[in-house]
């Protein structure tokens, strides 16, 4: 997946490499650089997912609880800096259509340019992984 700022440039490629399990999504700017990646862990009763730094390092675990479905929640060093959150569309919008609404919000104010674009990564991939159908 490409993704291109308001000037029609790229600003991001996303690679989802093939996996049976533990899904990942690596991100890279525009310069084709590895800027970080999204990996899925194992959970029992909640969603998982660690946002990585280029050397694999953990900048960001993200959790889902189970009694909050559409709630993934980003922490570092146990403080939420960012939430991500699927709205309800509407009855007739859920069922005949594959259209989501989705709010991004940023709590950490020294989050870099980087970390922002992971967390919106994140957000795209969780997207990619819960909400949307498969092909048939």
């Amino acid at each position: 997946m490409h993704v291109f700022n308001s000037k029609r440039e790229k600003a991001l490629k996303l690679t989802h490499p093939f996996r049976w399990f533990f899904q990942r999504l690596e991100v890279y700017d525009a310069k084709n650089e590895m800027i970080g990646a999204i990996q899925q862990r194992f959970a029992f009763f909640h969603k998982s997912f660690d946002v990585e730094d280029p050397r694999g390092k953990i900048r960001y675990e993200v959790r889902s609880p189970i009694w909050k479905v559409w709630t993934f929640t980003f922490s570092k060093h146990g403080r939420e800096v960012a939430e991500v959150q699927k709205r309800w569309s509407g009855l007739l919008s859920e069922m005949f259509t594959d259209k989501d609404n989705f709010v991004l919000s940023l709590h950490g104010e020294n989050l870099d340019s980087e970390d922002r674009l992971l967390i919106l990564s994140a957000a795209l991939f969780v997207d990619l992984q819960y909400f949307e159908r498969k092909a048939r």
